[in-house]
């Protein structure tokens, strides 16, 4: 079968245009000859610049992608032009072919042809051939064509801070999510900064598609006694992301319960103001007043120190009071943890919680309160709101603390058999298990409604297990 020229040009500029786009790194430009009309296309390594000029202007084309081409900056598409108009003043056989709608004495223009042959162009179509009717109806074959699409790098972080709270010799398992949201591979590095002798990570290193995600290990240790701040920082290439990590570790036998809390207006604080928080103490020894040592660290993220007190208050059964620390005024801006341990006899108490030092010129959180000062109206409606759900929760608390004091009970009463049973079976490490349980059970009874009879004598069997416990184990180790 004989090929006419036409036919010839069709085969010859895709395969051009495939060759051209297999050997880039040496290509600056070419021509094709599509639809008897010659186009001129960049190829570079970055983003064009020659966007227009005096003699030309760039127009977006539509067409058809056969084959896709990746280099470490660009994704290459290959393929054929549909459409590409022609400029005014251009020579051209239909109105359709002209950026300005009409084509005038086979010439394109922006105004409607004058009346009596104006329009000759138009009655030439039928010889234009197969090239002008692929530019005016958009079909059929023209010259190849690439379009660049610049790379996107993100990604994202399931959460921005973690906290592991445990005992001394205890572990407990965490995970973050890090999903890929750019449109290239990136290949991550997981690091734990400041808290690595607590922290282990599942994974360290891998490779993510665009969308991909992966769902990464954190095992936390309880090593020593202590509040412990750090961060987990994930990089791919330039891009960095962090993750605070807290870590609170308290001795196996407490009894002096410690929580300490940031009020929301001081979440946020300015360099040299001061951070007001709320610690409340709970006696879980027995009705009696004792002198509890305090001792507060206001931490970087790095571990260092930039503020510390301590007070020894007396404590009978619950002591809850308010306390300011100011903030150094060169403090750098980001984020921080204030931590207090509660100490008295062999027992270790540790609270903590993360705040924020702002940069110059951002807004105080002290300032929060300007939210509610627009209008009386702002006040009175919520004035209302807060009568409106005093009534709804006096309704509902009381059945709501019996039925949570109910559920304490049970899970007491089946922990505290559980081990027990363990231990005059002698299953030494599963006792220990179950009495771990068994006593964050009872931390929570201390801070429930429950009244402070059930409370001591809850307390009694605790104590009897422990002593149980050390006793075996003594036994043990002399054996």
């Amino acid at each position: 079968m004989k090929l006419n020229n036409s036919s010839k040009i069709k085969i010859v500029i895709p395969l051009l245009a495939i060759f051209l786009a297999l050997n880039l790194s040496g290509a600056y430009a070419f021509t094709t000859n599509g639809t008897g009309r010659v186009f001129d296309f960049d190829i570079t390594s970055g983003k064009n610049t020659n966007i227009s000029s005096s003699s030309f202007r760039t127009y977006s084309v539509v067409g058809d992608v056969i084959s896709t081409i990746n280099s470490s900056n660009f994704k290459t598409e290959v393929g054929f032009l549909r459409t590409l108009p022609y400029l005014n003043g251009e020579p051209c056989q239909v109105s359709a072919e002209c950026v300005g709608g009409f084509c005038c004495s086979n010439i394109c223009g922006i105004s409607a042809c004058p009346v009596g042959g104006g329009g000759s162009g138009e009655t030439g179509s039928s010889s234009s051939g197969g090239g002008a009717s692929a530019a005016a109806g958009g079909g059929g074959g023209g010259g190849g064509f690439f379009t660049k699409e610049e790379l996107k790098n993100d990604f994202s972080v399931s959460q921005d801070s973690i906290k592991g709270h445990l005992a001394l010799g205890d572990s407990k398992t965490k995970e973050i999510t890090i999903k890929n949201t750019g449109n290239t591979n990136l290949s991550f590095s997981v690091e734990v900064l400041a808290v690595d002798e607590f922290i282990s990570l599942s994974e360290k290193r891998f490779i993510l598609e665009p969308n991909q995600e992966k769902a990464v290990g954190i095992l936390i240790e309880g090593k020593k006694l202590g509040s412990y701040a750090g961060e987990i920082e994930i990089s791919a290439g330039v891009l960095k992301k962090t993750v605070s990590a807290i870590i609170e570790v308290e001795s196996g036998q407490i009894l002096f319960d410690v929580k300490l809390d940031i009020p929301i207006g001081y979440k946020k604080i300015a360099p040299g103001n001061e951070l007001k928080t709320q610690t409340t103490l709970f006696n879980i020894a027995g009705p009696k007043k004792v002198n509890v040592a305090l001792n507060y660290f206001i931490k970087d993220l790095k571990g260092n120190v930039i503020a510390e007190q301590s007070e020894t208050p007396v404590v009978e059964r619950q002591y809850s009071f308010t306390k300011s620390f100011t903030i150094p005024k060169g403090a750098k801006p980001g984020f921080y943890v204030i931590s207090v341990e509660a100490i008295y006899a062999n027992s270790f108490a540790v609270s903590s919680e993360l705040f924020e030092i702002a940069g110059e010129g951002e807004i105080s959180g002290i300032k929060i309160k300007n939210l509610y000062s627009k209008s009386v109206l702002s006040y009175f409606s919520l004035a209302i709101l807060i009568i409106l759900l005093s009534i709804g929760i006096s309704h509902h608390i009381p059945e709501y603390r019996e039925i949570k004091s109910k559920r304490l009970r049970r899970n007491f009463s089946m922990l505290f058999a559980e081990t027990d049973q363990r231990i005059r079976i002698g299953q030494f490490g599963e006792a220990v298990k179950s009495y771990r349980r068994l006593d964050s059970v009872y931390r929570n009874i201390l801070k429930s409604s429950m009244d402070n009879k059930t409370k001591m004598d809850m307390y009694k069997n605790i104590r009897s297990i422990y002593g149980t416990l050390a006793r075996m184990k003594n036994e043990e180790q002399s054996n």
